[in-house]
């Protein structure tokens, strides 16, 4: 009996852990390269006002405070690799183990955020 409820508890632990996307926060240079590969969705994650004043180029703006971003974020691409990043870092690295569980392929932040894009010299788009 014991056997049985150890085998269920791990196919439990285990089906569960696949639902959890690999999640990491990536420097501008890693985050760059990840932008590259194919099958990738960049999310800015800030608000509309700061998505106007300039983003990532391909990134689509889901604010981070409205009250429907996490539908918002479940209504994109699961087989894709999720990269998010907001000002600084912060709200992103708030959001990484929301969006983590969501059943994206990877889901990833930029450390220090558009900041730390711009300061290393990085593309910025502006409407």
């Amino acid at each position: 009996m014991k056997t049985i409820f150890k085998f269920l508890v791990m196919v439990l632990i285990v089906s569960g852990s696949s639902v959890f996307a690999q999640t990491g926060r990536f420097n501008v240079n890693q985050f760059s390269e990840k932008i590259q590969a194919a099958n990738t969705i960049i999310v800015d994650i800030r608000t509309a006002s700061e998505f106007k004043s300039g983003y990532i180029p391909g990134a689509v703006n889901i604010d981070f405070y409205q009250s429907d971003f996490k539908q918002r974020i479940n209504l994109l691409d699961k087989k894709k690799n999720l990269l998010i990043y907001c000002a600084s870092g912060n709200r992103s690295g708030q959001a990484l183990p929301l969006v983590g569980s969501l059943g994206f392929k990877s889901a990833n932040d930029l450390q220090g955020g558009i900041t730390a894009w711009k300061n290393a010299g990085k593309k910025i788009k502006t409407p």
